[in-house]
């Protein structure tokens, strides 16, 4: 799957913003502040109807409008295209997938995957285990879209159960929603796994393109000890739980070890260059996890990189032939197209063919 064509309108400093980009390496070239990370963000919000930015939808939207538009045409791994739209106010959002309005943006998601490093990626790796959590779950969802509904069906359950420790219930009134958890963490938990396990697998030659020698494995804290039924170990600690007033045992506690030789956690052994490479990597893997290719976006590519790495993730962006929109202040790419930004303008200035 790839982008054919963008448009961008009211994004920030972007207005009419149109180009076509190539299959392969996007670069996106100028100083700073001239428009390169919000047309990532605007590429972002088209997938995930948010930015990777700000939870405000009002930052994004341009200074004195009252929505912002993105469309694309799309060519997926069928050779089908489609089209895709998003029109997006403080109080208002339209979804469009080949004419037809979507609900949700999961239903857009799924459809089109898209993944994105930026300087905050980091968190994922020595940030809390709620960013791991988060970057676990859209990943096992683009492998496995059934997983949103069961989660959300898991937090439901999860909440009921809270109000019971807060408010007071019997064991009866307990027991429908611990064994409701557990139904829902047996899906939950398998599903989790083979997303890890697929990027484990795939992982060792990817980061010995890139220059990253030491080996990382992969690993699920599942949130509880996994040799019980969630439901009993629920059970067992509700006057614990009740105390605290919230479950602290389950999927929802879950978490992803990442481990160097030795067991080493790699977020406190790891350099920032290689914390980085370890990213695109797990990136350049994901995108290929789910058996169709997402499109990557990179913003500030070769910050914490030194010129040898540098130029080994090049060569892996384009040997892997993913589609990817990489932002830098210099001209670094030797191939790919390259497009020019400044002030919001955009001037394609190599490669590009269409």
């Amino acid at each position: 799957m790839h982008i054919e064509s963008l448009w961008v309108n009211r994004v920030r400093a972007l207005r009419e913003v149109e180009i076509e980009p190539t299959v392969g390496l996007n670069a996106l070239v100028g100083p700073n502040a001239s428009g390169k990370t919000s047309l990532l963000e605007a590429i972002w919000l088209l997938t995930r109807v948010r930015s990777f930015i700000t939870p405000r939808i009002q930052e994004v939207i341009q200074h004195g409008a009252e929505r912002l538009e993105i469309s694309a045409r799309i060519s997926t791994r069928e050779a089908r295209e489609v089209r895709v739209g998003l029109e997006k106010g403080v109080n208002h959002t339209r979804i469009r997938y080949n004419g037809a309005n979507l609900k949700t943006a999961s239903d857009l998601s799924s459809r089109f995957p898209v993944n994105v490093l930026t300087p905050e990626s980091h968190q994922i790796l020595s940030g809390t285990p709620k960013n791991r959590r988060r970057w676990l779950d859209w990943g096992t969802f683009h492998m496995e879209p059934a997983f949103i509904p069961v989660w959300q069906e898991y937090c439901l359950a999860m909440r009921q159960r809270n109000n019971l420790l807060r408010r007071g219930g019997g064991p009866a009134e307990f027991s429908v929603w611990e064994e409701t958890m557990q139904v829902k963490a047996e899906r939950i938990n398998p599903w989790r796994q083979a997303f890890l396990q697929a990027l484990d697998e795939n992982l060792p030659p990817v980061c010995e393109k890139i220059g990253l020698s030491e080996p990382v494995r992969l690993r699920l804290v599942p949130g509880w000890d996994g040799e019980q039924p969630l439901s009993l170990a629920l059970e067992q600690r509700r006057q614990a739980d009740q105390e605290l007033g919230y479950t602290l045992q389950g999927p929802h506690r879950a978490d992803v070890a990442f481990l160097a030789e030795g067991g080493r956690p790699a977020a406190r052994y790891f350099s920032r260059g290689q914390q980085k490479l370890l990213l695109i990597a797990l990136a350049l893997v994901q995108c290929r996890a789910r058996g169709e290719e997402s499109v990557l976006l990179i913003d500030d590519l070769q910050a914490e990189l030194d010129q040898a790495h540098l130029r080994l993730v090049l060569q892996a962006l384009v040997s892997e032939g993913i589609q990817a929109f990489v932002s830098s202040t210099d001209h670094i790419f030797p191939d790919g197209a390259v497009f020019h930004v400044e002030q919001g303008r955009f001037c394609a200035v190599q490669g590009v063919t269409r």
